[in-house]
C-alpha cells in the first residue's frame, strides 16, 4: 500500500469521528490529488470549502486539480481566490507558494498568454530559483514568442538540475521536454548540428518522442542529409500515421532527394 492510500485509510478514520474536520477532507483532497485522482480529490475538497470558503490549501489544491484537468479559466479563478486569502502567508510558505505560482504560469500558458505567464513564473522563481518545472516553463514561453537565446538560458538552467529529463511537466499537465526546447532554439539560431546532437539524447531517453523525432528529420532535411530525415520521419508516421508536420516533411525531403539525386546523376 502507497503511502497516500495508507493515509486516506487514516483520514477517512478521523472523518467518521468528525465528518466536518475541514483538515482532514482537505488532506485527503490533497492526497487524492497526489495520486492523480483529481476529480474525486475537488469533491473533497469542495467539502473542505464549503465549511471554510477561505480554506487556503482547499483553494490552491482545487485549482492545481482544475489545471491537471485542463480547465485553465477555472483553475485560475481558484488561484486568485487563494492570493486574496493571504498573498504574504502564500509566499512565507515556499513550497506551496511555489505550487500556486507554478500552475497559474502553466495555466496561461495553456490560454496563450505567454507574457503574463512569465510573470507568474517569476514570481515562482523567486520563491524556488531552482523550481525544475517553472525554469522549463518560462524557457517555452520565451520560445514561443521568438526569444531563441534567453529561452536556451532557461532551459539549460533546467538541464543543469535535471539533464535526463524528457518531459518537464508531467502527463496530467501542459508538457515542456527542455531537451526538445533547447534543441528546437538552436535549430532555430542555425545551429542544426548542435540540435541534432540534442534531439539524439532526448530520444536516448525517449526513442518514441514524436517532436524530437519530427524536428530532428528538420534539422537534417536542412543540411541535406534527406535519408537520413526521411528515416525519422518514417519512425514518426509510424507511432501518428496523421502527423501532418511530418507528412508535408516527407513529401519535400522526397522531392528534394530527387532533385539531388538528379544533378548527382547529371554531373
Amino acid at each position: 500500500m502507497g503511502q497516500y492510500e495508507e493515509s486516506i485509510q487514516w483520514l477517512d478514520r478521523v472523518l467518521k469521528i468528525d465528518q466536518n474536520n475541514v483538515e482532514a477532507l482537505a488532506t485527503k483532497g490533497m492526497s487524492l490529488t497526489m495520486m492523480g485522482r483529481y476529480q474525486e480529490a475537488i469533491e473533497w475538497l469542495d467539502k473542505a470549502l464549503a465549511i471554510d470558503p477561505q480554506h487556503l490549501y482547499s483553494l490552491s489544491d482545487k485549482g492545481g486539480c482544475l489545471a491537471n484537468l485542463n480547465l485553465p479559466q477555472q483553475a485560475i479563478e481558484y488561484f486568485n481566490q487563494a492570493l486574496k486569502v493571504d498573498q504574504k502567508h502564500l509566499y512565507s510558505l515556499s513550497q506551496k507558494g511555489n505550487q500556486l505560482f507554478n500552475y497559474l504560469g502553466m495555466c496561461l500558458i495553456m490560454m496563450g498568454q505567454y507574457h503574463e505567464a512569465i510573470e507568474w513564473l517569476d514570481k515562482s522563481l523567486r520563491i524556488d530559483p531552482k523550481h525544475f518545472y517553472s525554469l522549463s516553463s518560462l524557457g517555452g514561453c520565451l520560445a514561443i514568442l521568438n526569444q531563441f537565446q534567453e529561452a536556451n538560458i532557461w532551459f539549460n538552467k533546467a538541464l543543469s538540475i535535471n539533464e535526463f529529463d524528457v518531459y518537464c511537466l508531467s502527463q496530467k499537465g501542459i508538457y515542456w521536454d527542455s531537451t526538445y526546447q533547447l534543441a528546437y532554439c538552436l535549430s532555430m539560431m542555425g545551429q542544426s548540428q548542435l540540435s541534432i546532437k540534442l534531439f539524439n539524447k532526448a530520444l536516448a531517453i525517449n526513442p518514441n518522442h514524436i517532436y524530437s523525432l519530427s524536428a530532428k528529420a528538420h534539422c537534417l532535411s536542412l543540411n541535406g542529409e534527406y535519408s537520413q530525415a526521411l528515416k525519422c520521419l518514417e519512425e514518426v508516421l509510424r507511432l501518428e500515421p496523421n502527423h501532418e508536420p511530418s507528412l508535408r516533411l516527407k513529401v519535400n525531403c522526397l522531392t528534394l532527394q530527387s532533385n539531388q539525386d538528379g544533378t548527382i546523376q547529371h554531373k
